[in-house]
């Protein structure tokens, strides 16, 4: 990943170890293969916090209450396993074709999904409830220009402009 961050001291490349390639014909690949990496992050996050929820007796007294609430939970889940599956069969594309474009599948649905969550989470139970469970909500929601180009640029071709 390029997140990734490497120390070393007093270690001697040789030039021929160096790779020499245009690093421009597979940014954006690479950018895409890491958003689709955090989209499966905060698939498996997001259950694991519906599952947290289904063991905190106060939440569920909260939602034995009202069905309404219940029902808008059941939307979550849906959605954070439509994503998965999502993710799930862009990942098993990917792996079958190196060659794959991913930005023929992006945007995946994550920054929807992830607002919808914690909206419907929001909508749900009292904030001081459900704010331990929000700890990486930044994270999940962080629209950078970047993403927002590609989505700009994806929508345009699905529109037919």
């Amino acid at each position: 990943a390029t997140h990734c961050k490497i120390q070393f001291q007093d270690v001697e490349i040789d030039s021929s170890e160096i790779l020499d390639f245009d690093y421009s014909k597979y940014a954006e690949n690479l950018r895409l293969s890491e958003m689709l990496s955090l989209s499966a992050v905060f698939s498996g996050y997001a259950l694991s916090t519906l599952e947290k929820i289904r063991t905190n007796e106060t939440l569920i007294r909260i939602l034995k209450e009202d069905e309404t609430k219940q029902k808008k939970l059941l939307r979550c889940k849906t959605l954070l396993e439509l994503l998965k599956a999502r993710v799930l069969e862009i990942s098993s594309e990917k792996d079958k074709n190196p060659n794959l474009e991913l930005k023929e599948y992006f945007p995946y649905g994550t920054e929807l999904v992830a607002e919808e969550f914690y909206l419907i989470l929001e909508e749900i139970f009292p904030k001081e409830e459900i704010e331990i469970y929000f700890h990486d909500k930044q994270l999940f929601q962080y629209r950078d220009m970047l993403n927002e180009s590609y989505i700009r640029r994806r929508a345009k071709v699905v529109s037919g402009m």
